[in-house]
């Protein structure tokens, strides 16, 4: 399942680094699209862009900048406001059996965050408010921006909430040690207990062994050797059943694979300094690709239009700029999406 590493006040310029490894089957896909499995790599970073030119968002909507699934939702992401998110998905007894009252998508919750929210509080308040609904299936959210970072765990019953001390931190999918007690005889939490435990364990382990992370405060060029080092380990096991890198063959939609990896550098001042990498399917079998251009100021300027006047030519789009109450469009083509 996912592993998602935090480095948190400890590269320079840089207070936040977020790294997560998504890994899944192909059976829910598959099932959702109804296409052959090979085909449902996950996408590469976009700006997802707020939907109130439609006319149906909030006006306080911002851009963010994340990867993507099939179903157009984010698991991790970073916004205008320099907040940053990742989950991994839970699993609690029972979950199963109320799927049609557990209907609302985590990853939904996730893009309404990144759109919404101008700080981390902010953001942890709206994932703990909605989780506590009961509409959501069990999850771990990480919220962060250079003021502070906090693990949110969710597992049916109420949300834990801690906040995160400097240094590295790793978490999977699995949280509450009571719960394989209650359901000793449930194999599933067995496995998942067993399955976060090794990666946790031996990514604590790599860390110690990396030479770039030895001597704190790490530089941004220092640091990339090393979380790959940390997002490629296989712990030398031929099956690679315990790795940090998954694998599992296409013609098995059920087998456990790392279907990307997404790294964000969330700049201390600046979101046109941050960096954003991208590694299609396994890292250990592609290099990351940068779209750190998605950065760029002009992608999240606004235009501001009436909807009441014309705006189909040039003069009368000038004449709607910045003025109060308008609804934003915002990137380099606005008036052309």
């Amino acid at each position: 399942m996912c592993t998602i590493f935090v480095l948190f006040q400890l590269v320079k310029e840089f207070p936040i680094v977020i790294s997560e490894n998504r890994d899944a089957t192909l059976r829910k896909y598959t099932e959702m699209a109804k296409v052959n499995p090979s085909a449902l790599a996950d996408r590469p970073p976009k700006i997802f862009y707020p939907v109130t030119p439609c006319g149906t968002g909030s006006a306080k909507e911002v851009p963010f900048i994340a990867p993507f699934d099939v179903t157009n939702v984010t698991w991790m992401g970073i916004n205008q406001h320099r907040v940053v998110i990742a989950l991994s998905t839970g699993y609690a007894p029972g979950e199963d059996s109320h799927s049609e009252r557990l209907e609302h998508s985590r990853g939904q919750l996730a893009v309404d965050v990144l759109h919404n929210d101008a700080s981390a509080k902010e953001a942890v308040q709206h994932v703990k408010r909605a989780l506590e609904t009961g509409e959501y299936k069990s999850v771990n959210f990480l919220i962060a921006d250079p003021e502070g970072a906090w693990i949110l765990h969710f597992w049916g019953g109420p949300v834990e909430m801690k906040g995160l001390s400097p240094g590295m931190h790793v978490f999977g999918n699995y949280y509450f040690p009571h719960l394989l007690q209650e359901n000793e005889g449930n194999k599933a939490m067995a496995w998942l207990k067993n399955d976060t435990r090794n990666r946790v364990n031996r990514a604590s382990r790599l860390w110690a062994q990396i030479p770039q992370f030895q001597h704190p405060p790490f530089s941004k060029l220092n640091t990339l050797p090393g979380i790959r080092t940390l997002i490629t380990d296989h712990k030398g096991d031929p099956s690679r059943e315990m790795s940090i890198c998954r694998h599992a063959p296409i013609e098995d939609p059920d087998g456990r694979r790392t279907l990307s990896n997404t790294t964000i550098f969330v700049h201390n001042t600046d979101l046109d300094k941050s960096d954003i990498y991208y590694n299609p399917g396994n890292p250990c079998e592609h290099k990351w690709k940068c779209y750190s251009h998605l950065f760029e100021e002009k992608n999240f300027e606004a235009v501001y239009a009436d909807p009441s006047v014309d705006d189909s030519t040039p003069e009368t789009r000038d004449n709607n700029v910045g003025k109060e109450g308008r609804k934003p469009f915002f990137g380099k083509f606005p008036f052309d999406k």
